[in-house]
């Protein structure tokens, strides 16, 4: 036979089964679905009084609850109104900090466009030279050209006129 160890019923810490799938040692049910519900707290709720016990829910003179603002008091009003301030106070230097990081991005990202078209601007200085130098030479070579072919036309014609006397 083999040496498998056989499944134990489980059992509480008193040697007693267990009452089932989702209880306590004790039989109990615990907190979900399966948990018994008390109808105090709905109860409560439905006939309109605060959630802890002994305490009315404050209403208007028409029977309307009031806002919880109005129910608090003048100190604790006071320290709502101090929190929320310093919120909205932290919220404006957040974005006051967004709105500077957004700027420098943008005066980097301009810098860096402001580079790129300077170096491309030398670079076309620098060719434009070198273009016009080429150009000053092939004009000196046309003028020089044309120089020659002055002093070759002359010669051949006063050679031609030779000839046709």
């Amino acid at each position: 036979m083999g040496s498998r160890k056989q499944s134990v019923p489980p059992r509480n810490r008193h040697g007693d089964r267990r009452s089932g799938r989702g209880r306590c040692d004790h039989g109990q049910t615990r907190r979900g679905p399966q948990a018994g519900g008390g109808v105090e707290q709905p109860l409560r709720r439905a006939r309109g009084l605060a959630d802890r016990p002994g305490r009315a829910a404050v209403r208007s003179r028409s029977g309307d609850r009031l806002p919880r603002s109005a129910t608090r008091t003048p100190a604790r009003a006071a320290a709502d109104f101090d929190r929320e301030q310093k919120r909205r106070e932290a919220e404006r230097r957040n974005e006051e900090a967004a709105r500077e990081k957004d700027r420098a991005k943008r005066e980097k990202l301009v810098a860096k466009a402001q580079a790129a078209l300077d170096e491309a601007q030398g670079e076309h200085e620098e060719r434009a030279e070198t273009i016009e130098a080429e150009r000053a030479a092939i004009e000196k070579r046309v003028e020089a050209e044309e120089a020659r072919w002055k002093s070759e036309k002359e010669r051949l014609t006063k050679a031609l006129r030779l000839a046709r006397e």
